[in-house]
């Protein structure tokens, strides 16, 4: 009998060797482009205002949250949603050969699997899948932001996130765990009221939230040991070994006349017990940076 964790591990290697297999151009690039935007690890995230009912039944507050959007710096407004469970549309729409951003909430794996290979079989290559738990609010306990990395590696395609929690610490997150679209609803104010208001963004947390998601993707940066070039300036505050006393030739070092101290200039203070005991064969005099060549 099959299980869905027997699914689930039969998906993760389909998609291992079809990554794998220098033959296959199923899969898609390393970006996505939507109007002027680049979406993709490379790029600062996409971030999406949704609506959703937050015009109260008003063309004119509708209009105003999408100017409201505009000048948050939202890249994108969302005014519906379908989610992964709707294929006969998700076949329509990827036939136009538009990217395809589609929701995840409460989808299995193999729904996934069918919504992305219904895509991909009517020519969409530029998909977007957003982690997404349907709960308005949601609890950031529900959460699960480690399955971003998980999704992107499963279905070989672009991951953000639709966000229902409240305030913008989860969607941060998710920038962390290599979210490249960020979807948070947003209204003018929460006091208006509204289906979806008391869990939205007003417009000084969407930009906000633009400003500091691109924070939180510049600090990603690459694996990095040592200084980095502008840490190199640095490096002078660091301590280093330091004559402490005026010496005569043949002087035995001891902590009395020398000890590891700012800035840098002498040996490394990982040599202290090395050549504590050992003698100095030239005078020094105190303020000197220890070398080793006034050693033995």
């Amino acid at each position: 009998m099959r299980t869905p964790h027997d699914t689930e591990q039969n998906l993760v290697m389909n998609r291992h060797n079809e990554r794998n297999d220098p033959g296959n151009s199923q899969y898609p690039g390393e970006k996505i482009i939507i109007g002027d935007r680049h979406i993709g690890q490379g790029y600062r995230p996409f971030i999406i205002a949704e609506m959703s009912g937050n015009h109260n039944r008003s063309l004119e507050r509708a209009l105003d949250i999408v100017e409201a959007a505009a000048r948050a710096g939202a890249h994108a407004l969302k005014l519906q949603t379908y989610t992964a469970d709707t294929l006969p549309l998700i076949e329509r729409i990827a036939a136009t050969g538009k990217p395809v951003i589609m929701s995840t909430g409460m989808a299995t794996a193999g729904e996934l699997d069918e919504a992305v290979q219904a895509a991909r079989t009517c020519g969409c290559n530029d998909i977007i899948l957003l982690k997404c738990t349907s709960t308005y609010p949601a609890s950031p306990n529900d959460s699960n932001l480690r399955t971003i990395s998980h999704m992107r590696t499963l279905f070989n395609c672009e991951v953000g996130i639709s966000d229902h929690t409240v305030g913008i610490g989860v969607a941060l997150a998710a920038v962390a765990m290599g979210a490249t679209v960020i979807e948070k609803h947003f209204t003018l104010s929460r006091a208006d009221g509204g289906v979806d208001a008391p869990f939205s963004i007003e417009p000084a947390e969407l930009k906000q939230l633009v400003e500091e998601t691109k924070r939180a993707w510049q600090s990603l940066g690459r694996v990095q040991y040592g200084p980095t070039r502008p840490e190199c300036k640095s490096l002078v505050f660091r301590r280093s070994i330091y004559v402490t006393a005026d010496i005569d030739a043949g002087t035995v070092l001891t902590p009395e006349n020398m000890r590891p101290i700012r800035p840098a200039g002498g040996l490394p203070p990982k040599y202290y017990q090395q050549i504590l005991g050992k003698k100095v064969n030239r005078s020094v005099r105190k303020g000197t940076p220890l070398s080793w060549d006034m050693i033995g």
